[in-house]
């Protein structure tokens, strides 16, 4: 996104916008307080979360597998306080530049839909519910004709192959 738009930011800069996009800036450093546990496998979640954030922000994600990843660690608290609203975010990420034919981009609509409909994160909201189930339903249809092409391709091993010479 940033690199789309001719941002050209440092590291340090990059972890200040991670940290208050998780609200545990400077003021929550001065009082002591912490989100996330930094024993060993914290400090390494965190760190993988700020680099999935740094390929987001720096528009190095093509496919939505960054979005998802972020997601799930937003989902499940790994590395960053766990919110449910920031990985329903993500999981619209992985939506907007996933190929309907991955697992993730179905995941993720399976993940918004079901928000929705039960106001998991956000406000419940039946039309959105809908637009993502009309989603799945074509990324669901798409998968099916990748695989009947597959299938079709293939040469039937039961045939009797008949030999010129």
């Amino acid at each position: 996104m940033s690199a789309e738009m001719g941002l050209n930011l440092s590291d340090a800069a990059l972890l200040e916008l991670f940290n208050a996009y998780n609200g545990c800036g400077k003021r929550q450093a001065a009082a002591g307080v912490a989100s996330v546990r930094f024993c060993p496998h914290g400090v390494q979640d965190y760190l993988r979360a700020f680099s999935l954030y740094k390929q987001i922000v720096l528009g190095h994600c093509r496919n939505g597998q960054v979005f998802h990843r972020l997601a799930q660690m937003y989902e499940k608290g790994q590395g960053v306080a766990q919110d449910m609203q920031k990985a329903l975010s993500c999981y619209q990420g992985v939506v907007q530049v996933g190929v309907k034919t991955q697992w993730i981009y179905i995941h993720a609509l399976t993940k918004l839909i079901a928000a929705y409909e039960m106001g998991d994160g956000v406000e419940q909201d039946a039309q959105k519910a809908l637009h993502y189930q009309s989603k799945l339903s074509e990324a669901k249809l798409e998968v099916t004709r990748s695989y009947l092409r597959l299938y079709l391709k293939k040469p039937n091993p039961r045939a009797k192959r008949r030999l010129s010479f």
